[in-house]
């Protein structure tokens, strides 16, 4: 490194929203990496040569206890880049896996896991109910474990800083968990809990922090003989167990609540005491972040996500340590035609002043197979070069829209060694690098609003959902929601945490995806948006349950329209009964909404001032309503729903621009708008009103107004064109202001 200059990065922020900033220059360019394993070299030299100049190497290994590590690999990584062009910047990726001598040496703080019925634990002694499990894992509560940690981080840092390509490294990514990405070990296989000694240790700790002292753990239990000392882990059975069969009661099932809690903090403290460990060697000119918050994948009428650790995203971002926070774009929904949305609530990513960096590992037509489930036809992979570019092009799209950067995830390897994709990755750049001065705030007409917190409030499943109940993949978020990203208009995702915090003035509806509990600062939060002729949207049995008790008068509080005080158990699937009202009229192909799954709590509305246009099949019981307030509007869907249809008459009827209305994937922000085709067809949109036209961004045609509307010409399935919105009859020219004016 004798000679070369670091490169420095930061963090920055432009009319609340967070931007990459490299030496000075604001970054929107895709980044690229790939599987070591997997990958000729060649791969990643032609992502390079195509004009990418990030690059994320993999340099996981094996290591030990003392923090030393096999270092060929991450020596071979760095040296493939050692002849590229001076601007390329490389962020190493690694995990902090178990030590290869840690169960050896310390085999106490192992996670042990529970596998049988109350009936058969023994407490007192931890046997007959727990087992180890090979590969042996160290618990994400040891100590020890998290010392090693970060003895393994500065000898990465030490290796880097010492090797002749160094000086091109902006950041490090710490990652850890199953697959790397900060989820508990064995969920993937079945197994639950830790029963380990450190880990009963720290949720004692845990408890104790939360309730202050016994009397407030006593009282909040209902309970004076219990003792926090003597308190351990809930099995599996009592964890499947909800006394709403699918919700569980604040004060019947607490301790499986406050267990799931826990372990979510318990994976986010470990990532929080490595990246403060990392940011201390580091000071502040290189990046830190880490995969975590699938808030947005499995949570749904059905949950896993407390299974995985992964609700805690809050207190996350709330960690000064930590820059950007990972993803993944959402497995079932990223194929031609399809919306490719993420996993994090971005927009609560960006208010919280961190990025949201997105992994993109889409398979390609050149991995097309059927021997591996995420190579089918049906796992969205493109049968050509059209189809693989047209599913890259969204992609970029929506991180120019959503305020997202994203990396390129050469899983298989060899997946863009296509000439086609390769040319889209330069186009990519080159325009990146024009929107570079760009206005990329938000003009969302809609927020949707995620709890990270309710599915601690979910029964689990242990294994896969598949195993339990057929179809129960159709109540996931990814989805339930899909039909959000056909409506026409733009929106953005915050967590229910950020309710009080983030500014809601510019949008016209707040869509509650699954906030059936809601604390006291939400529900407070939640009243102040009942204003300003705004819609609010609340799915299923929304605000039932607080942090301590449960009723439907909650729910009534929360909607602004009564229910029911009894509580039904059954097929959550709509029928729609008035076709007439300004929020169902719209609808020409739906008749019925929602699930055939039993669920419970179901919900009856109970309000003469309500206008009801649903009732369950099952029992008639009235289950869809709107009713309009002074100064806003409450719509209450007893069910999940992704009906495009529906949703867009609500926007519209709230004051919405709907762009497209024959269900095409919209992505817009203040500069760039971009379509994804659902069908072929000729593409005509309805233009906001300060917008005049739009211009290709990778032809350069334009495209002017009239009447409202702009005709595109036809577009084929998956197809992806992105445009410049364009202010007046003058072209685009570059922003040169400084990055930091707001």
């Amino acid at each position: 490194m004798a000679g070369k200059i670091s490169k420095h990065c930061k963090v920055i922020n432009i009319k609340g929203r967070s931007f990459l900033e490299i030496d000075g220059k604001r970054v929107f360019s895709p980044a690229y990496t790939y599987n070591r394993g997997r990958n000729n070299p060649k791969h990643p030299k032609q992502a390079v040569e195509s004009g990418i100049r990030i690059v994320f190497i993999n340099a996981t290994t094996k290591w030990w206890s003392d923090g030393s590590f096999d270092t060929e690999t991450l020596n071979k990584e760095l040296n493939l880049f050692s002849d590229s062009p001076s601007d390329l910047s490389l962020l190493v990726r690694f995990t902090i896996t178990t030590p290869e001598d840690f169960a050896e040496k310390y085999p106490d703080e192992l996670v042990r896991f529970a596998y049988v019925p109350d009936s058969q634990m023994k407490n007192e002694e931890y046997k007959g109910g727990l087992m180890h499990v090979l590969p042996k894992f160290a618990s994400f509560a040891s100590d020890v474990w998290h010392a090693a940690g970060c003895r393994y981080i500065d000898a990465v840092i030490d290796f880097v800083r010492k090797h002749p390509q160094g000086h091109r490294v902006i950041g490090y990514m710490i990652n850890t968990g199953e697959t790397a990405e900060a989820i508990l070990w064995g969920i993937q296989e079945g197994l639950y809990g830790d029963f380990s000694q450190p880990a009963v240790k720290a949720f004692r700790k845990w408890l104790t922090h939360k309730y202050g002292d016994e009397h407030g753990f006593q009282q909040a239990y209902h309970n004076r003989n219990i003792r926090i000392k003597d308190v351990c882990p809930p099995s599996l059975e009592a964890r499947s167990a909800a006394s709403f069969v699918e919700l569980r009661d604040p004060e019947k099932d607490l301790l499986a609540i406050d267990y799931d809690r826990f372990q979510s903090d318990m994976v986010v403290d470990v990532l929080i005491h490595w990246h403060r460990h990392a940011r201390k060697r580091l000071g502040k000119s290189k990046l830190l972040g880490c995969f975590y918050g699938y808030c947005l994948w499995l949570t749904g009428m059905l949950n896993s996500t407390q299974t995985q650790g992964h609700s805690a995203l809050a207190r996350l971002l709330e960690a000064p340590e930590i820059d950007f926070v990972t993803g993944i774009t959402t497995y079932w929904k990223r194929g031609p035609g399809q919306p490719g949305q993420y996993m994090l609530p971005v927009s609560s990513v960006s208010l919280h002043n961190k990025i949201h960096w997105n992994e993109d590992d889409l398979r390609t037509h050149l991995v097309l197979s059927n021997k591996n489930t995420w190579s089918t036809p049906e796992a969205g992979v493109p049968l050509n070069e059209a189809g693989s570019v047209g599913i890259y092009r969204r992609q970029f799209c929506r991180s120019l829209t959503d305020n997202s950067q994203t990396w390129y995830y050469d899983i298989v390897g060899g997946m863009y060694d296509s000439p086609g994709i390769l040319d889209e990755f330069s186009k990519q750049c080159r325009i990146a690098e024009k929107l570079r001065g760009a206005d990329m705030s938000s003009c969302a007409e809609v927020a949707c609003i995620v709890s990270e917190l309710t599915p601690m409030f979910h029964r689990q499943y242990h294994g896969t959902f598949h195993q339990h109940r057929e179809r129960a993949a159709d109540v996931l978020c990814d989805r339930i929601t899909e039909g959000l990203y056909r409506t026409g208009v733009p929106v953005d995702w915050y967590l229910s945490s950020d309710l009080a915090r983030a500014d809601f003035s510019q949008y016209k509806v707040v869509y509650f995806f699954n906030q059936v509990m809601a604390t006291d600062e939400e529900r407070s939060a939640v009243e102040h948006l009942k204003n300003n002729g705004r819609t609010l949207i609340f799915l299923w049995s929304a605000g039932f349950l607080t942090e301590t008790k449960a009723g439907s008068q909650f729910s009534s509080q929360l909607t602004g329209i009564q229910m029911s005080q009894t509580i039904l158990r059954g097929p959550a699937k709509i029928k729609i009964i008035d076709f007439t009202t300004p929020v169902t009229r719209e609808l020409t192909t739906v008749g019925t909404i929602g699930t055939d799954l039993v669920y419970s709590p179901l919900l009856t509305i109970e309000d003469k001032d309500a206008t009801v246009f649903g009732i369950y099949e099952w029992n008639e019981a009235p289950a869809a309503a709107y009713k309009s307030f002074p100064n806003w509007t409450s719509v209450v869907i007893g069910t999940s729903t992704a009906e495009f249809e529906l949703l867009r008459g609500i926007f519209r009827y709230a004051g919405c621009t709907i762009r497209c209305e024959i269900g095409n994937i919209i992505m817009e922000n203040q500069s760039v708008l971009g379509i994804h085709t659902r069908h072929p067809g000729p593409l005509i949109l309805r233009l906001p009103p300060k917008c005049i036209g739009l211009q290709d961004l990778y032809s350069g045609n334009r495209f002017m107004k009239n009447n409202g509307f702009v005709h595109l010409g036809d577009g084929g399935k998956g197809e992806t064109r992105v445009f410049l919105k364009l202010r007046d009859k003058t072209l685009f020219q570059t922003d040169n202001r400084k990055q930091g004016d707001k």
